[in-house]
């Protein structure tokens, strides 16, 4: 870690430890050393974060919000499915209470609540799952986010076959499907629709 110098800024550091952590996960499938540097990362501004529980009444950045997400989405692959949740709730009231810059909340927002949609789907939670795909779709359509749109209306049909109101499910799963296709994502339609066709018997 030749980045690591008495000179380096707070920044630079937590830059460069998010860069190790996407090294560990992406080329070597390390995710325990992954959020090792996530910590890192997080405690060089944040020392009293513990990776597991909010700090409510501290202000946060955009690079922390941007780490503390990673750190839940990585407490997800190890099935610690509840903290994940935890956390990125946290961080869903935080930007709904205290953010005010649109550019940062545009860009993170949304994926928090498609994180949050997936996880209480796992959880068999289909109301909260629906309930945040929802948001997030309503967020989407009234600020833009083209990369989060299709998959919050994915996990609203997926949420709303698991609740058993199949003719919504049927409308939004139709309308993913769409979208997909329009981006030349012909991989994710097939996925969505041969998993309709052999789960829950749905031609899209």
């Amino acid at each position: 870690m030749d980045w690591i110098t008495k000179n380096t800024s707070e920044l630079e550091r937590q830059s460069g430890f998010r860069q190790e952590e996407d090294l560990a996960a992406l080329q070597y499938g390390n995710n325990g050393k992954a959020m090792e540097y996530l910590m890192k990362a997080i405690q060089i501004t944040l020392p009293d974060f513990d990776g597991k529980n909010p700090l409510r009444n501290h202000l946060l950045t955009f690079d922390e919000i941007t780490i503390i997400n990673s750190i839940a989405v990585r407490h997800a692959e190890n099935t610690s499915l509840l903290t994940a949740i935890q956390l990125d709730m946290w961080l869903k009231e935080y930007m709904e209470n205290r953010v005010v810059d649109g550019r940062m909340k545009t860009a993170k927002y949304p994926m928090i609540l498609y994180n949050l949609s997936c996880w209480f789907g796992s959880e068999h939670c289909h109301k909260e799952a629906l309930d945040i795909a929802n948001q997030g779709v309503d967020f989407c359509v009234k600020y833009g986010n083209l990369v989060a749109f299709p998959r919050l209306i994915l996990n609203q049909g997926i949420a709303s076959v698991e609740l058993g109101q199949i003719d919504n499910a049927k409308k939004y799963l139709h309308q993913a499907v769409t979208i997909f296709e329009t981006m030349k994502r012909m991989d994710t339609v097939e996925y969505i629709t041969t998993w309709c066709r052999n789960e829950y018997q749905i031609e899209i």
